[in-house]
C-alpha cells in the first residue's frame, strides 16, 4: 500500500508539472494566415448571388413559379455567356409528386436539373455540384446563402475551368445545378416511398450511364460572412483530408471547424454506390445557426470574401482531387 500510493503521488506531480506544459502550449501563438492569390472572380460571383437573390426565392411554391423558371433561364444564360456550347448544356425535366406545404396529398411540379459537361481527357467526370431551389416558406425567403451562394459559385468555376485547355482537365467536368434538394415538408418523411429532399440528386445519382460521375465536390452554404466550413463527416475521409490539408497549403490556417454529419445533396450518390464524395458546407449561420431557413438569409449576411476563399479551395484542391481520383480508379 505505501509504494502504491507513494507511485499514485509521484504519477500525480507528473500530471501536474505536465499539464502546467500544456497551458504554455496553449499560449502558442495561433497560426497566421498567409498571403495567398484568389484564383477565382470573387465581385462576379457575389454580384450573381446577388442578381439570383433578387428573384425573390426559387421556390416550387406557386406563388414562386416565375421566380423560380427566371433562375433557371439565368443558369444557362449564365453558361452560355461563359462559353458553353448550346450542345454542351442539358436540361433534365420530369414530373415530380411532392406533398402539398400545408398538408392534403401530393402535387405534382416540374423538376429541372440543368447540367453543362466540359470535356477532359478521360470521359469520367468528376461534378461540381449545388441546389438552385430554395425552401419554401410562407415569409418571404430569398435563400441568399442556402441556394444562391451555391449557384454563383458553381458558375464561377464553370468560368475557370472553361478557360482552361482540355489537356489541363485530367477528367471530363459536370457542373450540376440540381432542383428539389430542399424538404418540402419533412427532410425524414417518404411520401409514396420517396424522401421529402433531393429529388434532383437522386435522378442524377441513378443515370449513371449518361452522366458517369466518379467524384462529387458539392457546394451548399458557402456565402456565410462569418466562414467555417464543416468537416462533414459522411464525405469520404480522403476528400476531406485533401481540401483540409490543401486550405493549410494555401492559406496557412484550417478554414474548417467542428466534425458534422450533415444529410445533403452528396448522400444520393453514396446511397446509389458512389462514396467518393464531399459536402463543402457551413452549417453554422447566424449565431446559432439561426439564419438559415428563416428570411434573415439575406446578401447582407453573406460576403465575396467568403466565395473567394471557397472558390480559391477548390480549383486549388482539384489537381489533387484529380490525381487521387486516377489512383482509386486504377484500383478497381
Amino acid at each position: 500500500m505505501p509504494r502504491i500510493f507513494h507511485l499514485w503521488l509521484t504519477l500525480a506531480a507528473f500530471l501536474l508539472v505536465a499539464g502546467c506544459g500544456g497551458d504554455s502550449a496553449n499560449d502558442a501563438p495561433a497560426p497566421k494566415e498567409k498571403d495567398w492569390k484568389p484564383l477565382v472572380n470573387a465581385q462576379r460571383a457575389f454580384a450573381d448571388l446577388t442578381e439570383f437573390a433578387n428573384l425573390g426565392g426559387m421556390s416550387h411554391l406557386p406563388a414562386r413559379r416565375e421566380a423560380l423558371a427566371s433562375g433557371r433561364r439565368l443558369i444557362r444564360s449564365k453558361l452560355r455567356e461563359a462559353g458553353f456550347e448550346a450542345r454542351d448544356i442539358i436540361t433534365d425535366s420530369w414530373t415530380q409528386k411532392i406533398p402539398r406545404l400545408n398538408g392534403g396529398g401530393l402535387r405534382t411540379t416540374t423538376m429541372k436539373n440543368i447540367l453543362a459537361t466540359l470535356p477532359g481527357q478521360r470521359p469520367e467526370m468528376i461534378a461540381i455540384a449545388c441546389h438552385y431551389d430554395t425552401k419554401m416558406m410562407s415569409e418571404t425567403f430569398v435563400g441568399a446563402n442556402d441556394g444562391c451562394s451555391g449557384v454563383a459559385l458553381t458558375l464561377e468555376l464553370a468560368r475557370q475551368l472553361r478557360a482552361k485547355s482540355k489537356d489541363e482537365r485530367a477528367f471530363t467536368y459536370v457542373f450540376a445545378f440540381l432542383d428539389g434538394e430542399e424538404a418540402v415538408v419533412d427532410w425524414r418523411a417518404k411520401y409514396e416511398e420517396v424522401p421529402d429532399n433531393c429529388y434532383g440528386s437522386r435522378r442524377l445519382a441513378n443515370q449513371s450511364d449518361r452522366f458517369p460521375i466518379q467524384t462529387v465536390i458539392l457546394l451548399d452554404m458557402v456565402g456565410d460572412a462569418d466562414l467555417e466550413l464543416v468537416y462533414e463527416k459522411s464525405s469520404h475521409p480522403d476528400l476531406n483530408d485533401l481540401f483540409t490539408q490543401t486550405a493549410k497549403d494555401v492559406f496557412g490556417i484550417d478554414i474548417f471547424g467542428g466534425m458534422k454529419e450533415i444529410q445533403d445533396d452528396h448522400i444520393p450518390f453514396k446511397e446509389a454506390g458512389m462514396s467518393r464524395v464531399i459536402d463543402l458546407i457551413d452549417f453554422d449561420y447566424g449565431p446559432g445557426n439561426s439564419y438559415w431557413h428563416k428570411p434573415a438569409d439575406t446578401v447582407e449576411h453573406c460576403s465575396a470574401k467568403s466565395l473567394e476563399r471557397v472558390g480559391t479551395l477548390v480549383m486549388a484542391a482539384l489537381p489533387r482531387v484529380e490525381s487521387w481520383l486516377k489512383k482509386e480508379l486504377a484500383r478497381k
